[in-house]
């Protein structure tokens, strides 16, 4: 049998109480609702440090920046890195082989 418990505090049915536990107050960006633009990238690639150790991928920071100068994605690997880039943010999914360091957004 199920029985209805009791509300001693009164709370159940104060709407007071409830609409104070409400968040209203949330920070919305709405530029996190759109995909990734190249000069984000290009100003990303610009900050990495140059003459580091190069990741899990032997691809060194410098390398990388070979497409800084690209205004618009042209050449293949400007195209690439563009078109993964977005797909992972549109899907909120990073590859298994791409996932052995922390990404901050």
């Amino acid at each position: 049998m199920i029985r209805k418990a009791n509300d001693s505090t009164g709370n159940s049915r104060n709407a007071i109480k409830w609409e104070s536990l409400l968040v209203t107050d949330c920070n919305y960006f709405p530029e996190c609702d759109t995909s990734i633009k190249w000069s984000d990238i290009t100003m990303a690639l610009s900050d990495t440090p140059n003459n580091k150790a190069s990741g899990s991928d032997g691809i060194p920071s410098e390398v990388w920046k070979l497409v800084v100068s690209e205004k618009i994605p042209e050449s293949k690997m400007a195209k690439i890195i563009f078109k993964i880039i977005n797909i992972m943010y549109d899907s909120g999914e990073i590859p298994i082989n791409m996932d052995t360091s922390i990404v901050l957004p």
